[in-house]
């Protein structure tokens, strides 16, 4: 939904459909490159080489073979989400939830070895990434994803705010207060 991807003999463009597509495929491409600056995750994704801003692509290299399948049992789906289960508390503890898990977010290669290949639904900052996103998003540093306003952002850290991971609580109170003074 967020980007087509096509493929040339060594990589992977994922462009962007349309100009709000762009800031998720920008979140995308901080996933990947946070992923695969963790050693015991990068055999388990595509190697993220770089994003255009301003042309909206991705460039990733490109993992030919077939997709992880429906996702509810057997074969290749109980392999795709042992990677997804082996990854998830590395992507955790960097500040990162897992991606959607659907049946072609995983591609198995040569030799059977999955990668995963996407990251543009369910991947979401938690902890202090979150904070700093939320800080960097009001002080006007990165663009509101999709339109979001100010209380989508009090909701995202309300949510995290529920959760039982470390997150610094006099910096999230001091921002829940700058965002109520915004108007959430």
């Amino acid at each position: 939904m967020a980007g087509v991807v096509f493929c040339d003999d060594r990589y992977a463009y994922k462009v962007a459909l349309s100009p709000k597509t762009h800031i998720r495929l920008a979140e995308e491409a901080e996933w990947f490159e946070t992923a695969n600056s963790i050693p015991e995750v990068r055999p388990f994704v595509a190697k993220f080489i770089r994003y255009d801003q301003k042309l909206g692509v991705t460039t990733r290299e490109c993992v030919r073979g077939k997709p992880g399948g429906v996702w509810g049992g057997g074969g290749s789906n109980e392999q795709a989400a042992e990677i997804f289960d082996r990854v998830e508390p590395y992507m955790l503890a960097a500040g990162w939830t897992m991606p959607e898990r659907k049946p072609d977010s995983i591609v198995f290669g040569r030799g059977g070895k999955g990668k995963i290949i996407d990251a543009s639904h369910g991947a979401m900052r938690v902890s202090d990434r979150l904070l700093d996103w939320i800080e960097d998003t009001i002080e006007g540093r990165r663009p509101y994803v999709l339109g979001e306003n100010v209380r989508h952002l009090m909701l995202f850290l309300q949510d995290e705010l529920g959760e039982k991971r470390q997150i610094s609580q006099a910096r999230a109170k001091k921002l829940v207060e700058r965002l109520q003074a915004l108007g959430a």
